[in-house]
């Protein structure tokens, strides 16, 4: 019997996503190990400085949790964007939003169903949602609809298919412009994401400015994670359309500078060096500057040789 046998009957593949989730969910809460996946918090470790016990605790558990989760996948998932994480509750949420079966989604009636590229500086508040499908949260970007509706779209980007991606953004305009996971991610976060430059440069173009600003849970922005991933390009794409991103921070203090530095990213970091506002990163404005400049010592990424692009 495989180690995968003794915890699931069978590992997770195309179509028996709702069968393994429950199995792995019952094996993990037996293992006490379910709060990682369940608690909103669980891709968060205690701080190793402060709390140095707690923190060991939580790593041993995340590390079981992902084991587990991997070992129980078909083989060749492995290798795929979903699993290619250290956090066991990114790798599930990331297993259920490929896999799990999307509801069924209504047809808009008459011809609302077109995309329309909206007016690149119109403002979050701003968007018109009239005529999506779904509701909407007052115009907070927020899709108020169970977040299962949108696995198919997940799934299209996840897999780099544009045409599917489109297909779905054309029969449900307002979604573009709209949180669709519970990390307060839109489809532009998931692209980046997961790395598929082509497609994010794509919805950058379709996505209202004020779109481009929206935060997920965690406080970052498209941006910050086309940062993390070093795609240079993107960041270019969306800075062009929205420049007051690279002065945004997220919940750790971190702007996309700091985040493209920390990521060890010397491209996205050169870049993103040339657009931000010095006085962004001064030290009358807070810990931006320091820990871009913690990072960049310990990268050795800027020095005489740094030139940024022109």
């Amino acid at each position: 019997m495989s180690m995968a046998n003794a915890i699931v009957p069978e590992t997770l593949r195309h179509g028996n996503y709702d069968s393994w989730s429950a199995w792995m969910k019952n094996y993990l809460l037996a293992q006490d190990l379910w709060d990682l996946i369940e608690s909103p918090s669980g891709t968060e470790p205690p701080n190793q400085e402060v709390a140095k016990e707690e923190y060991k605790a939580w790593r041993k558990k995340n590390a079981t949790a992902l084991h587990a989760i991997q070992i129980c996948c078909w083989p060749y998932m492995n290798f795929k964007t979903e699993l290619s994480t250290d956090s066991a509750k990114i790798a599930w949420d990331n297993l259920a939003n490929s896999y799990r079966k999307p509801l069924p989604l209504p047809v808009p009636k008459g011809n609302a169903g077109k995309f329309q590229i909206p007016d690149s500086d119109s403002d979050f508040d701003e968007f018109d949602d009239t005529d999506s499908d779904f509701d909407t949260d007052n115009g907070t970007g927020k899709v108020k609809d169970d977040y299962t509706q949108f696995a198919g779209l997940a799934d299209s980007v996840y897999r780099g298919d544009w045409h599917s991606t489109m297909n779905f953004l054309d029969r449900h305009p307002g979604v573009i412009n709209s949180k669709i996971n519970s990390f307060g991610r839109t489809v532009l976060h998931m692209a980046t994401i997961t790395g598929n430059v082509e497609i994010g440069e794509k919805l950058v173009k379709l996505m209202s400015k004020g779109a481009l600003a929206i935060q997920d849970v965690d406080g970052n922005t498209a941006l910050h994670y086309a940062a993390c991933r070093g795609a240079a390009k993107m960041a270019r794409h969306i800075v062009e359309k929205n420049d007051t991103l690279v002065t945004i921070a997220n919940k750790r203090q971190y702007i996309p500078i700091a985040s493209a530095c920390a990521s060890g990213y010397r491209d996205a970091t050169i870049y993103l060096l040339s657009v931000t506002p010095l006085e962004v990163l001064s030290l009358d404005n807070g810990i931006h500057g320091s820990l871009l400049l913690r990072h960049a010592i310990t990268s050795k990424m800027l020095g005489k040789n740094c030139t940024t692009p022109r």
